[in-house]
C-alpha cells in the first residue's frame, strides 16, 4: 500500500464514522485510485464502480492484486453474439444481441433468455439472478436441458447480478437502472472520473432529435420560424422566448403524438421483411379512394404491406433494411421515454431548459440537422437518476479543482459530504511545460472561415513540425481541441503527409488509439477528444502539444445560459480540460514527457486562474529554455527510455 492510499482510506473511514453519505476524493495520477475503489467495494461487500469508457472498465480488471472472480464489467447487448440469429452464418457475419432475433421478429420467443418466475418448478431450481425490480430471475426449462441455448448477453448479465463488484460505464448504469431496473441500489457507488458525472446526467436527460430520426416520418419536419425578409431564417438568432414555445408546440402536437403510430408502422414493415421469403418489391395498387399508391409485395405469397417504406430504405438489401428499421424503432422508443420526462419537468421548471436548433452551417436559412432540448443545470436530477444507486457515494477524480462548485452542480448539500485532497506525487521535472507563445488562436483570430485562421494555423503547423522533428523516434499526441484544427494539421503538416500523424473520426477513435498503443513506430495522435480517459504511459507518449486554450464551444446555448448564471463556469470547464490533458503522458513515478502550448493566450489564462490550475502550472518552465531545447539536436530514443533519457 502506498502512503497516499493509506492516507485516503483513513480519511474515508473517518468520513463514514461521521455519517457522511458523499465522499469526494481529488487524487492525481500515480496515487492508484483503482485499488482504492476495489478495496472500498470489498469493504462494503457489494458495490458499483462507474467509469467513463469501456477501456477504463478493462483497466480495473487488469489490476493484478485483486481476484477477477470478485468483479465483472457490465456492457450492453451490442457486445454479445446472438446465438439464435447466428446459427447458420459464416464467421465474421455473426449477428449481435442488439439486432438479435428477439428484436428482428416481435413474435419470436427466445428459448435462451430468463423469466421472472420459474414456469415449471424444479425440485432444486437453479435460479440465474435476483433483479431489483423483478425479483428472482430463472432460466427457462429448455435451457435447463440444453445449456448451450443460453443467451450470451443474459449469461453475462446474470453473472453481473450475482457478482459483488460490478464495473459499469455511466451510460449503461443510467439507462439500465432507470428504465430496466435489474440493477438496484448497492451499499456503495464509486464514481471514477467523477468530474464528468454532470456531463453524463446531462446527456441522459437531454432530448436530442437528429434529422435521421425525422426521416422516419413522411410528413414531419423541424419547426422553422418563417421570416418575411429571409424566408427560413437563421434559427439560432432568435431568443429563447421565441424559439421555445414554437418547439414545445411542435414537440407535443406533431412529433411526440405521432411516435407511437410510427413505431407500430415501422415494426409492421420490419416484420413483413423478416417474414418475406423473397425480398419484397414495390408495386403500384389502387386504394379504396381510387388513388394509385406504391406498396410492398411478397412475390411468393402475394401478401401486401399496408405501410409505405421509408425513403432511407430505398435501394438497400433486405438485411440492411431490417437493420435500418430496427434502428429507427429503437431510437423512437428511446426518445419517446426521454420526451415524456422532459415535458413533465418542463411544465414544472421551464426556466431550466433551452432549445438549440443546430443548423447545417451558419448561413441564413440553412437546414436544421438537429434539435436539442437541454437542462441548464442537472442538480435537480442527480440524486433521482444516478446517486440513488449507492447508499454511500464516493466520487474520485484527478481534477475536482473546486469542491464547492462540484457539489453545487450535483445537488449535494453542505453537511452531507467530506472532501479528501491529495497533493501531486510526481516531481515537477517529470513533465516540463513550455508556453511557446507562437500565435493568437482566439475564436476571432481562428475562425475557419477567415483568412486569419489560415495564417495563424499555418504558423502553428510550422512549430508543430519543429517539435516533431525534435522527437523523431518518440510517440506523442497533439491535443487540437476541434476537428477543424485536426483537419488543417492533417492537411498541412509534413509529418501528416508521411503518415506519422494519425487523426480519427468520432466513430474510429478507439481503433486509432489501439493501433497507436500497439505500434512500434513513432506515431503521433492528433485528436480533439483524448484529453482524458486515455493512458499514454511511458513510450506511448514522450511529448504532447496543446494547440489552443480549450474554451467550451461558444455557440452552445446551454453553455451560454449557464455562464450567464455563473460566469466562472466557462473558466472552470477550460481548466478541467487543461489539467486532464497534461496528465495523459505521465502516468507513473518513473514516467516522463514534455508538454508544449502554442496559443499566445496561455500565459495570461494560466496566471489569472492560478488557483484552479495549480496542478497544471507546477510543471511550467521558462520559455527561453523551451526554445533552446527545440533548437538543440533531435532527442534519440534509448533502449530503456524512461531511465536513460529521463529529464534531470
Amino acid at each position: 500500500m502506498r502512503q497516499e492510499q493509506e492516507f485516503i482510506l483513513k480519511k474515508v473511514a473517518k468520513a463514514l464514522k461521521d455519517g457522511k453519505k458523499y465522499i469526494i476524493i481529488e487524487a492525481p495520477p500515480g496515487v492508484g485510485k483503482s485499488p482504492i475503489a476495489i478495496t472500498l467495494c470489498k469493504y462494503f461487500k457489494k458495490g458499483y464502480i462507474c467509469t467513463d469508457q469501456k477501456s477504463l472498465q478493462e483497466q480495473y480488471l487488469n489490476d493484478e492484486f485483486f481476484p477477477k472472480s470478485d468483479m465483472i464489467p457490465m456492457i450492453g447487448r451490442s457486445n454479445f453474439v446472438c446465438k439464435q440469429a447466428s446459427m447458420d452464418v459464416e464467421p465474421g457475419e455473426e449477428v449481435y444481441c442488439n439486432r438479435g432475433l428477439c428484436d428482428q421478429d416481435d413474435a419470436f420467443k427466445c428459448p435462451g433468455t430468463i423469466v421472472a418466475e420459474d414456469p415449471k418448478p424444479f425440485p432444486d431450481p437453479r435460479y440465474a439472478a435476483t433483479s431489483a425490480s423483478r425479483g428472482p430471475l430463472f432460466w427457462k426449462p429448455e435451457v435447463m436441458e440444453l445449456p448451450a441455448l443460453k443467451c450470451n448477453y443474459w449469461i453475462h448479465k446474470t453473472k453481473a447480478l450475482n457478482t459483488n463488484i460490478v464495473i459499469n460505464n455511466y451510460s449503461y448504469l443510467l439507462l439500465e437502472g432507470n428504465y430496466v431496473g435489474d440493477f438496484g441500489t448497492r451499499p456503495v457507488l464509486i464514481s471514477d472520473e467523477g468530474h464528468n458525472i454532470e456531463k453524463h446526467i446531462m446527456n441522459f436527460v437531454s432530448v436530442v432529435i437528429p434529422a435521421k430520426m425525422i426521416a422516419a416520418f413522411e410528413d414531419v419536419d423541424f419547426p422553422y420560424i418563417e421570416d418575411k425578409k429571409h424566408g427560413l431564417y437563421n434559427q439560432k438568432s432568435h431568443p429563447q422566448d421565441v424559439l421555445m414555445p414554437k418547439w414545445i408546440e411542435w414537440l407535443k402536437n406533431v412529433f411526440f403524438e405521432k411516435i407511437p403510430i410510427r413505431i407500430k408502422e415501422l415494426s409492421a414493415i420490419k416484420s413483413f421483411f423478416v417474414d418475406a421469403t423473397q425480398p419484397p418489391e414495390l408495386t403500384k395498387v389502387t386504394d379504396k379512394e381510387g388513388n394509385e399508391i406504391e406498396v410492398l409485395v411478397d412475390k411468393d405469397t402475394g401478401m401486401l404491406c399496408p405501410y409505405k417504406m421509408p425513403k432511407a430504405c430505398e435501394g438497400k438489401s433486405k438485411k440492411e433494411i431490417i437493420d435500418l428499421l430496427m434502428g429507427m424503432v429503437e431510437s423512437l422508443e428511446s426518445i419517446y421515454t426521454t420526451i415524456s420526462f422532459f415535458l413533465a419537468d418542463y411544465d414544472e421548471n421551464p426556466k431550466n431548459w433551452i432549445i438549440q436548433p443546430v443548423q447545417e452551417d451558419s448561413k441564413i436559412g440553412s437546414k436544421i440537422i438537429r434539435g436539442e432540448f437541454k437542462p441548464i443545470r442537472v442538480s435537480k436530477y442527480a440524486q433521482d437518476k444516478y446517486f440513488r444507486f449507492g447508499e454511500i457515494n464516493v466520487i474520485m477524480s484527478a481534477t475536482i479543482l473546486n469542491f464547492d462548485w462540484l457539489t453545487r452542480d450535483l445537488g449535494i448539500k453542505g453537511g452531507e459530504y467530506a472532501v479528501i485532497k491529495v497533493p501531486p506525487v510526481f516531481k515537477k521535472e517529470s513533465n516540463k511545460l513550455y508556453h511557446l507563445d507562437v500565435c493568437n488562436l482566439s475564436h476571432k483570430e481562428s475562425n475557419p472561415n477567415t483568412n486569419s485562421y489560415v495564417v495563424n494555423m499555418g504558423v502553428a503547423v510550422q512549430i508543430i513540425d519543429k517539435i516533431l522533428d525534435k522527437f523523431p523516434e518518440h510517440k506523442g499526441i497533439i491535443h487540437c481541441v476541434t476537428y477543424s484544427n485536426m483537419h488543417f494539421i492533417m492537411t498541412h503538416s509534413k509529418h501528416a503527409k508521411s503518415k506519422r500523424i494519425r487523426g480519427h473520426t468520432p466513430e474510429n477513435r478507439g481503433e486509432v488509439l489501439q493501433k497507436h498503443l500497439a505500434s512500434e513506430e513513432s506515431l503521433v495522435l492528433c485528436s480533439p477528444s483524448m484529453s482524458e480517459g486515455v493512458d499514454l504511459k511511458f513510450d506511448n507518449s514522450r511529448f504532447q502539444i496543446i494547440l489552443k486554450i480549450p474554451y467550451p464551444y461558444s455557440e452552445d446555448l446551454q453553455i451560454k445560459e449557464r455562464t450567464k448564471q455563473e460566469p466562472e463556469f466557462y473558466t472552470y470547464k477550460t481548466a478541467l480540460y487543461l489539467v486532464q490533458a497534461i496528465g495523459r503522458s505521465v502516468r507513473t513515478e518513473n514516467d516522463w514527457a514534455y508538454t508544449f502550448t502554442i496559443d499566445t493566450r496561455f500565459n495570461y489564462f494560466c496566471t489569472r486562474n492560478a488557483s484552479l490550475l495549480e496542478n497544471f502550472n507546477r510543471y511550467e518552465r521558462p520559455r527561453k529554455e523551451g526554445i533552446e531545447f527545440l533548437n538543440s539536436p533531435p532527442l534519440k530514443k534509448e533502449a530503456s527510455d524512461y531511465e536513460n533519457v529521463r529529464p534531470k
